[in-house]
């Protein structure tokens, strides 16, 4: 891939669970620079604390093409800006459910879950996530939409609670960290089909014997990775 050319974009999308700080210091350059000049402690208050989950694009912040924002309830940030707390000096910040149902790239979040079982954006973003379908419909989106050149995911492990269950039940489970999409706006889309795998062994458990595949992302061990389907077999 040629870094210096001026058509290739890349776009770096982050899933924060339970963790509004990497948004705010994202979201409010301000934050970023006091936290850069050493004049912002992490010592902060979260009102309202319930679970949230922020997915935001940090490559390109004049041109958002996402920016979820999925709170239980409206979370109120306050962060000391000396290292007495409670303080005066400080500064306070309102995040509110933010979502995007006409979002080209993610809009079937909204469609794939029943209204009459699952009653809000909320909810439907969280079992979208917890599923991977955000991941899977990303992926095809972006395809679909763009000439597309790289994809890479990253996961990192995450202890959430199922609050699909009557009593809540503890999980400890890998979720998308990172997914970063580089493309060249300049060319009709190529259409690649690209999968995501949360298994190795998923891959060849459902493989097609008369398909021809390649390793996008290459796994560690049994460990998720992206694979695109070519082709038929020339028989």
């Amino acid at each position: 891939m040629d870094i210096n050319n001026k058509n290739i974009k890349i776009y770096t999308f982050k899933l924060d669970i339970d963790n509004p700080i990497n948004y705010m210091i994202y979201k409010y350059p301000e934050c970023f620079d006091d936290y850069l000049n050493n004049k912002m402690y992490l010592q902060h208050y979260v009102k309202n604390w319930n679970k949230c989950y922020l997915f935001y694009d940090v490559n390109n912040n004049k041109k958002k093409l996402l920016e979820l924002v999925a709170c239980k309830d409206k979370l109120e940030v306050t962060y000391s800006r000396d290292s007495n707390y409670p303080s005066n000096n400080k500064k306070t910040y309102i995040l509110q459910s933010l979502f995007e149902e006409d979002n080209i790239y993610i809009r079937q979040i909204y469609e794939i879950y029943d209204t009459k079982i699952y009653c809000n954006n909320f909810n439907k973003l969280h079992f979208a996530i917890l599923n991977n379908n955000l991941i899977h419909i990303l992926i095809d989106n972006f395809c679909k939409l763009h000439y597309m050149i790289d994809i890479k995911v990253t996961y990192k492990n995450i202890i959430t609670w199922d609050e699909s269950c009557k009593s809540k039940t503890k999980l400890e489970k890998y979720y998308l960290d990172t997914i970063t999409f580089v493309i060249d706006d300049t060319k009709e889309s190529n259409n690649r089909k690209i999968k995501f795998y949360e298994h190795f062994s998923d891959f060849y458990r459902t493989k097609n014997d008369d398909m021809i595949y390649k390793i996008i992302q290459e796994p560690i061990g049994d460990g998720y990775c992206l694979i695109e389907e070519i082709g038929k077999i020339r028989k």
